[in-house]
Parts: structure tokens; sequence; C-alpha cells
């Protein structure tokens, strides 16, 4: 009966420890969250998410000198896959809209291959470059935006724009010479 109340206790124990742990990060990680997404109801989910999926690895947290930083590098993460999946929707509805263009079956079909061609030459982008030409011109972000987004300064969002842009049109025309 004593070892049943001291598993208890301790595992009381743990769960305030995590929970002042939680409390103490969670200001932070909203305010990264809300910055990437710009929606404080989206915002509000990712950081849940992420401190359940905390909780559930909490035996193993000790192993991490600063929890902070990887619950705030867990829900940069998350904001991306959530812009991710963003994009998803945007290519969905942009396939449904070519169908309605009025175009003859040849001008859709070779307008959506040229759409997967642009596709498939943006994913081999460097990442930072992908996430912003994703960003500016698939979603319509403005520059600010993207500066809160990707956490770096307008300079280096208009660098990293011009040089995704360059080399989408380097190898889309390359693909299309051949």
């Amino acid at each position: 009966m004593l070892y049943f109340y001291l598993l208890f206790v301790c595992m009381v124990m743990d769960l305030e420890q995590f929970c002042k742990i939680a409390q103490s990060i969670r200001p932070q990680l909203l305010r990264t969250a809300k910055q990437m997404l710009n929606h404080s109801g989206e915002a509000e989910d990712i950081v849940q998410e992420i401190l359940l999926r905390l909780w559930l690895l909490r035996s193993t947290l000790d192993k991490y000198e600063d929890i902070e930083s990887v619950a705030i590098k867990a829900v940069k993460n998350k904001c991306i896959d959530r812009h991710r999946q963003k994009k998803t929707e945007y290519e969905d509805i942009t396939n449904h809209l070519e169908e309605y263009r009025g175009l003859n079956p040849h001008q859709q079909m070779e307008s959506k291959e040229q759409l997967h061609a642009l596709l498939d030459i943006i994913q081999q982008l460097p990442d930072i470059q992908r996430l912003i030409i994703q960003l500016k011109d698939v979603e319509g972000y403005e520059t600010d935006e993207i500066v809160k987004i990707t956490q770096s300064s307008a300079d280096a969002v208009r660098m990293n724009l011009s040089r995704a842009r360059k080399k989408v049109r380097e190898l889309f025309t390359k693909r299309y010479k051949e």
C-alpha cells in the first residue's frame, strides 16, 4: 500500500513540475505561433498540441538542457507544417479552377503540366527559399508578414525571394527548352 502511495505522490509531483514548466513557456510558444500564423485560434491549437506532446514525452525531457528551446522548435515546425497543409489546399483549389477556365482540353493539359513542373521545381529549392516563395507567390503574403513568419530581416526575405524566383525561371526554361 505504501508503494502505491509513493508512486502516486511521485506522479503528482511530476504533474506539478510539468505544469510549472508549461506555464512558464506557454506565453513564448504562443507568441511564436501567432507570429508565424497570424491567427490566434490556430496558434492556440498548436501550442496545446505541443504541450500535450511534451507531457507524453515527459520521461525523456530531462535529457534536454533547455526545454523551452525544444518546445519553440516544435512549435515552429508545426507552424511550417500548417503552411504546407494550406499550400496543398491551395493546389486543390487551383486544380478545380483550371477546369472552369474555358480552355480547350489540350490547353488545360499543358497548363496543368506546367503547374506541376513549377511545383516540382519549387520543391527543389532550399527550405528557406521554398518557404518564402510559397508564402509570397502562392499564398499571397506580404513581405512584412513573411518577415514575422521566418523571423528574418526584410532584406533577407527579398534576397531569398529574388534568388528563388531566378532559380525557378532557370529550371523551368531549361525543362521546356528540351
